[in-house]
């Protein structure tokens, strides 16, 4: 409690005598009102401080005031008037004085304030005269605050084929967007690499180019797939004003993930006409190999929700994989997953069979010698009639043993304008070369041994709609 001043009590004991004259020549007697000891405290703060204004009110009679209120006046808002509270609401005796409080919040800015207490039609005021303020509180902006939450990696597991993406949400206080480095924002993820030993920065982007509101929070985020099959585990850091903000904490701790194992990845599977059969609903599903596989799964579907597993396993040839499916319906789907010791992987996307849509031929191949050699060449010139809408062609090369397709299956992918291609090259005849893949397959025509041409065109769902009718053909010495 704060003691009255010494001018309160002489004018609080004047107050007395005149009570006192008054009754003794009979006048009415007349209550002294006062209000002492104001202040606010703190006397400076930023706009989280709570700041609190207190009066101390006094009445000779013992009558309560009907309110006490506080005028705050800054250059901004002008004044505003602000009712007061007991701070004892059990003192009911105001004789020796009462205490008022109030308590709040002030945007940024200089202020003044003043009190008043109502009796009535009476009004009495601190400080005087009335109109009058003290000073205070000075109030400021808080610093502004930078910080880093909720960081993530999704998906949490996956295989060295999975695109992982990382996620943080920045916030700042004054709004501050992250420091820019080389035109990038230096919000970064730490990525740890088990098999490397050590951790790779990364720069994140916003997830919402056009948020640029930090205080309530801002989404950046990070991509990243061909992750290898070792222990990996992620951080995050932002540079705002110079200075580094780093989650989780403490500072250099790292948070596990994602599980990442050496699954193979998905192959893509294309369909065709099984070499062995004439019959227009037999399909192949025929695709090249994926590193690391060691089997291959085929699963079948008529509504694309619910798969099937083909009990067959595949025709393993060099480079690739070969399996046949007979009777097959229109709008069946089939899709195709690699497995190794890791596991099975994700499967392929998924492929559309339509056998009624079987175009006719695209006439027969013709063959001429390449490279310099005169009769039938080990590197022959392939030629045939482009089909209208066709997307890509595939050459295929079949080894023959009495006339009976043996299996090996050599590929070659052109695009749908292409008409011809070459086996081998004038330096070094007999190698097959991918065109598509610019480098050699590494597999070379035996010499005086009997091969099968046949060149068939795709649509973009990769099914096969046409085919060369076969092109037999002996190698030379």
């Amino acid at each position: 409690m704060f003691a009255p001043s010494l001018r309160v009590l002489r004018f609080a004991l004047a107050g007395l005598c005149v009570l006192a004259l008054g009754a003794a020549l009979g006048a009415p007697a007349q209550a002294t009102i006062v209000l002492s000891s104001g202040y606010v405290t703190p006397t400076s703060g930023d706009t989280n401080t709570t700041f609190t204004y207190r009066v101390k009110y006094w009445n000779t009679d013992g009558v309560l005031p009907d309110a006490v209120k506080t005028c705050i006046w800054s250059s901004g808002t002008g004044p505003r008037w602000f009712t007061m509270w007991p701070l004892e609401p059990g003192d009911t005796n105001p004789v020796d004085g009462k205490w008022y409080t109030l308590s709040l919040k002030l945007a940024a800015g200089s202020y003044a304030y003043r009190f008043a207490a109502q009796n009535g039609a009476t009004w009495t005021y601190l400080p005087l005269p009335a109109g009058a303020y003290s000073s205070g509180p000075s109030v400021t902006l808080p610093a502004p605050v930078t910080s880093l939450t909720s960081g993530y990696v999704t998906p949490t597991s996956g295989t060295t084929a999975t695109t992982f993406t990382y996620r943080i949400k920045y916030w700042d206080t004054g709004n501050r967007a992250p420091d820019l480095s080389g035109g990038k924002p230096q919000v970064l993820v730490a990525i740890w690499w088990g098999s490397q030993s050590k951790a790779f920065w990364y720069p994140m982007w916003k997830l919402d180019a056009t948020d640029t509101n930090y205080r309530d929070g801002c989404w950046y985020t990070f991509s990243l797939k061909w992750l290898d099959a070792s222990v990996h585990q992620f951080r995050f850091a932002v540079q705002t004003g110079g200075a580094w903000t780093y989650w989780p904490q403490p500072t250099g701790t790292y948070v596990d993930g994602p599980e990442v194992d050496n699954k193979p990845l998905a192959p893509w599977p294309l369909l065709g006409f099984p070499p062995d059969s004439d019959s227009p609903d037999d399909i192949s599903v025929i695709g090249v190999a994926s590193p690391g596989a060691t089997a291959y799964h085929l699963y079948q579907s008529l509504d694309g929700v619910t798969w099937s597993l083909l009990p067959q396993s595949p025709l393993l040839v060099l480079g690739g994989w070969w399996f046949k499916v007979y009777g097959v319906a229109d709008g069946t789907r089939f899709r195709v997953t690699a497995s190794n010791a890791y596991g099975e992987g994700e499967p392929s996307e998924p492929v559309v069979a339509w056998p009624s849509r079987i175009a006719s031929g695209i006439g027969d191949i013709t063959t001429s010698p390449h490279g310099g050699q005169t009769g039938v060449s080990r590197s022959p010139l392939l030629q045939w009639g482009i089909v209208p809408s066709a997307e890509f062609y595939m050459v295929s090369v079949m080894a023959l043993e009495g006339g009976v397709v043996q299996g090996d299956v050599y590929d070659v992918l052109m695009s749908g304008s292409a008409s011809s291609v070459t086996y081998g090259q004038a330096s070094g005849p007999g190698i097959i070369w991918s065109l598509r893949a610019a480098g050699d397959i590494g597999t070379n025509l035996e010499p005086n041994h009997q091969y099968r041409l046949l060149v068939r065109a795709f649509y973009s769902d990769h099914f096969e709609f046409a085919s060369s009718s076969d092109q037999d053909f002996w190698t030379g010495p």
